[in-house]
C-alpha cells in the first residue's frame, strides 16, 4: 500500500535513522528526485520518491505503488545504506546521487539536493569531518543576527560604544583623578587672583574669571572663604 506525503517522509526519516543513515540527507535526495506526491519520471520508468527505474534498481513486476511502499522505501535504503551509511551531510548526497541514483547531471542534483538539507529544521546526525568546508546548516535551530558576523563590528564588548565610559566610572582612580585635576585648577585660578592683588588688579581679574569659567566661581568661592579664616 502506497504511504500518503506526510507519511512518506516520516517512514523514511524513521528507516533512515535505524540504517545509520542521515535522515535529513536522505529526504534532501528524495525531494529533488522524485518527491513525495507519486511522481513518475523517465517517461513514465522511474517511480517513488528515489525513482526506482524499470530495469535497473526498480525490481521486476513492481509498480509505482510498490516503490511508495513500506516494503519498497525499505528496499531502496536497505541499498542507500550500501554505500552512504555513517556519512552526514553534503557527503551523504554526494554518495546518494553519485553512487545510487546515478542522474544524469550528478553534481547539479548534490548542489540542489544540499541547497534542501540545508533548510531542514533539524537533525539528530553528527557532521562528517569535511562538512565544516561545506557551510553546513546552523543545528542549534537558525542564525542569529549576531553583530560579530557585521562586517566592521566587534565581538569584543569593551569596545561596545558606551562601555568604555561605564567601566571608567567604575573604578576608584577615575574619582581621586577628576578630584585632584579640579584642586589643581582651583589653585591655579586662586594663585592668579592673590598674583592680581599685589599688582593691584586682583578683583578686576578676579571677576572677569569668575564670570566666563566654572572652575573661576569655584576659585572666587575657595578665595573668599579662605579670606574670612584669615
Amino acid at each position: 500500500m502506497a504511504l500518503s506525503d506526510a507519511a512518506l517522509q516520516d517512514y523514511i526519516r524513521e528507516q533512515s535513522v535505524r540504517r545509520g543513515l542521515d535522515p535529513n540527507a536522505v529526504l534532501a535526495v528524495a525531494t529533488v528526485e522524485g518527491g513525495f506526491g507519486g511522481a513518475i519520471g523517465d517517461s513514465g520508468s522511474s517511480y517513488g520518491p528515489f525513482q526506482l527505474h524499470v530495469g535497473g534498481a526498480l525490481p521486476a513486476g513492481k509498480t509505482n505503488a510498490w516503490a511508495r511502499s513500506n516494503a519498497g522505501i525499505s528496499y531502496a535504503l536497505n541499498k542507500i545504506a550500501t554505500v552512504a551509511k555513517g556519512l552526514t551531510g553534503k557527503d551523504a548526497i554526494n554518495a546518494i546521487v553519485t553512487k545510487f541514483e546515478r542522474p544524469a547531471a550528478p553534481q547539479a542534483e548534490v548542489t540542489k539536493a544540499y541547497d534542501v538539507y540545508r533548510q531542514s529544521p533539524n537533525t539528530s546526525a553528527t557532521p562528517s569531518s569535511n562538512e565544516s568546508a561545506n557551510n553546513p546548516p546552523d543545528r542549534a535551530g537558525g542564525q542569529t543576527g549576531n553583530m560579530s558576523n557585521r562586517p566592521g563590528a566587534s565581538s569584543d564588548p569593551k569596545q561596545l560604544p558606551g562601555v568604555s565610559v561605564l567601566s571608567a566610572l567604575g573604578k576608584k582612580n577615575t574619582y581621586v583623578r577628576a578630584g585632584e585635576a579640579i584642586a589643581g585648577i582651583v589653585c591655579l585660578f586662586m594663585g592668579i587672583s592673590l598674583l592680581a592683588k599685589e599688582l593691584g588688579i586682583g578683583n578686576s581679574v578676579l571677576q572677569l574669571v569668575s564670570a566666563v569659567t566654572p572652575v573661576g566661581k569655584v576659585a572666587s568661592a575657595a578665595k573668599g572663604v579662605i579670606g574670612k579664616n584669615a
